[in-house]
């Protein structure tokens, strides 16, 4: 983990705020952000890095549509989603996601039109394949905000702001220490092409970038 910052809400303006320290603390070597899809949070990580790619959380997305679905529908919805990121190639994946919208348009047109104008849903796969599978969510984020939230409601209250930062910060200090020589699963194997994608992000213009922002194509 590379900060922290403690916030009473949850927004896009805090995350780019945290985005802006990080930039101004050195951070360059970046090729992809994975995050949910909090309303302008996209665009603040596209205007603090710009050359960098940004990837919605198939995790939340499921939830999201699960719950705009009718009960019924639920099951049969989410058991087709959750194929579509698990495609070979990205014309197989779009090619899944058009039947899908197809099959559900008519029911839910509203649904299907905020999933036809969805960005960032297949940025993963700009990647070595055998990756894919942790950057198509954040559930490690997630992990680690879940084992936290655990640790703070052992303690009755906070006296102030730098108690809370405190506590969060001796367990970030445990997390880093116990993970800093571990190699998230797949990622020794591609260790050369990792390198290159930076090498050639480092080497290029910005508007010259070969690693292009996708927005899905509105052709299914």
């Amino acid at each position: 983990m590379l900060d922290f910052q403690v916030y009473p809400t949850e927004s896009a303006i805090h995350y780019r705020e945290n985005l802006q320290d990080l930039r101004r603390r050195g951070l360059q070597q970046v090729l992809l952000f994975v995050s949910d899809e909090l309303t302008h949070l996209s665009e603040a990580v596209t205007h603090e890095f710009p050359q960098v790619l940004h990837q919605s959380c198939w995790t939340h997305l499921l939830r999201q549509i699960g719950s705009k679905v009718r009960v019924n529908d639920r099951s049969e919805v989410l058991a087709t989603l959750k194929q579509i990121p698990k495609a070979s190639y990205i014309k197989e994946a779009i090619q899944l996601l058009g039947e899908f919208c197809q099959q559900w348009e008519s029911k839910y047109p509203k649904l299907i039109k905020q999933m036809r104008n969805k960005q960032n849903l297949f940025s993963y796969m700009h990647f070595p394949k055998v990756i894919w599978s942790s950057l198509y969510t954040n559930n490690l984020s997630e992990s680690i905000n879940k084992q936290l939230k655990r640790r703070i409601k052992t303690r009755e209250q906070f006296p102030h702001d730098y108690s809370l930062e405190k506590t969060v910060y001796c367990y970030v200090s445990e997390y880093n220490t116990r993970f800093s020589q571990r190699i998230h699963k797949g990622f020794g194997q591609v260790t050369f092409e990792l390198e290159a994608l930076l090498a050639q992000k480092q080497s290029i213009k910005r508007s010259q970038m070969t690693l292009p922002k996708e927005r899905l194509l509105k052709s299914f």
